[in-house]
């Protein structure tokens, strides 16, 4: 860290209490801001090794950012140094719970973290559009983590407290989070401009106009997409199981009905020819599984036009353990068997993922492009009774244990495309 950044701390490592446990707060960003689309930051909370092997739970909340002398400042680089952006209207800042205040842990809790020695955490934080708004086209700023404070924290899991109340630290033992992140970043004007802009702004202001400005250029980026890699199956490791996929489809669909195809998948056999147990999320992924229309005797990859932007979801702060055994996204299977499911996230409108300009006579092809699958052991569901393991908040990716447990990846190549056509109804 720079002499210039040190003047704007508010608590640094000197700061840390030795019997704390020792926690920091990291992000990265891009070198650019646009003042018209959303400026995302992608935080990291790392748990150090120390005297104590116990895990730690706390609550802080980044929804909305916190900002102040107390958590973020974001400096403008001038001629003469760094000047605090401080023209913006009041957000709130990071400050320690009152002393009446309470958390009973639910296991559900908004905000509440739990972090064992050397691991971490990420989570996206987005600048306060205040402060985007204020920003100068062609200069540079720096967000600096100035340090605060926590003043709920315990010592041991979520788990651990489930129906008990979190009481608020005191003054000389609250949770320090030090100083030292930051990022630059200079300040663009994006090409092409959005031509809804400005009169979507006059109506709905300025963040709301970001946001929607963050969808159009995505779907302006969807228009002409590169298509999927393909997974070779000489990109499978020798040593791990060897599975088939295949795409089932009927021929000729009829136009605007829904219809499910189907995915296969054998298990075609391994070095030790053991059964075998796996988790099936690559198959939820509709991007594993796209799709061309034949255009001038040409195959042409036509990328789904909805972004996933359309909502929301919620998710935990912690990570949500899962029993193998009795999960439905676990599947066993012995030499030679096969496991058929239909994709789930198939709907109305032939999958909603046909050009708008669809019609009848057209000739469609689908396939599975190929994944790696993210947990998988040896032995079956009965077997595996007992195994659990952790996901991340959002329930997609597998974080305890790393790297599968050591075991060489299952790499799932690509299947042999199949095609429909669409008719009348």
């Amino acid at each position: 860290m720079t002499q210039e950044l040190t003047h704007y701390i508010t608590l640094s490592e000197n700061d840390v209490h030795s019997a704390q446990p020792k926690i920091r707060l990291s992000f990265r960003g891009s070198n650019e801001l646009s003042r018209t689309t959303t400026y995302s930051i992608v935080c990291k909370f790392e748990r150090e090794d120390n005297e104590t092997d116990k895990p730690v739970i706390f609550e802080w909340k980044h929804q909305p950012p916190v900002f102040g002398p107390s958590g973020f400042r974001l400096l403008h680089r001038t001629k003469t140094g760094l000047e605090e952006v401080t023209d913006v209207e009041e957000l709130p800042k990071l400050e320690s719970k009152k002393t009446t205040d309470k958390l009973t842990i639910t296991g559900y809790n908004n905000g509440l973290w739990q972090l064992a020695p050397g691991a971490s955490k990420e989570f996206l934080v987005n600048l306060p559009p205040e402060y985007q708004k204020a920003t100068l086209v062609g200069e540079t700023y720096e967000l600096l983590w100035a340090g605060g404070k926590i003043g709920l924290w315990d010592w041991g899991t979520i788990q651990d407290h489930i129906g008990q109340e979190l009481a608020p630290r005191g003054e000389d033992d609250q949770l320090i989070l030090p100083a030292g992140a930051h990022v630059s970043f200079k300040v663009i004007v994006q090409e092409p401009p959005w031509p809804g802009r400005d009169a979507y702004e006059a109506q709905y202001g300025y963040h709301l106009a970001n946001v929607a400005e963050d969808h159009w250029r995505t779907v302006q980026r969807l228009d002409n997409p590169p298509p999927p890699k393909l997974i070779d199956a000489s990109e499978r490791n020798p040593d791990a199981p060897k599975l088939k996929v295949d795409v089932i489809c009927p021929s000729k669909i009829i136009i605007n009905q829904g219809t499910c195809p189907s995915v296969k998948v054998t298990y075609e056999g391994s070095p030790t020819n053991r059964p075998i147990t796996f988790r099936t999320d690559v198959f939820d992924d509709f991007h594993n599984f796209p799709v061309y229309r034949q255009e001038d005797g040409k195959w042409v990859y036509h990328a789904d036009n909805d972004d996933g932007c359309g909502g929301f979801r919620l998710v935990e702060d912690h990570n949500i353990v899962v029993n193998v055994g009795q999960d439905k996204r676990f599947v066993s299977l012995k030499p030679g068997e096969s496991w058929t499911e239909g994709l789930s996230y198939v709907e109305h409108d032939t999958w909603g993922r046909l050009p708008d300009d669809k019609e009848v006579g057209d000739v469609y092809r689908i396939l599975f492009c190929g994944d790696t699958v993210d947990w998988w052991d040896w032995g079956t569901k009965e077997e595996h009774e007992q195994t659990v393991i952790e996901l991340d908040g959002s329930s997609t990716s597998v974080q305890v244990p790393k790297d599968n447990g050591g075991r060489p990846k299952l790499v799932l190549p690509s299947s042999e495309p199949v095609e429909f056509t669409l008719v009348e109804g």
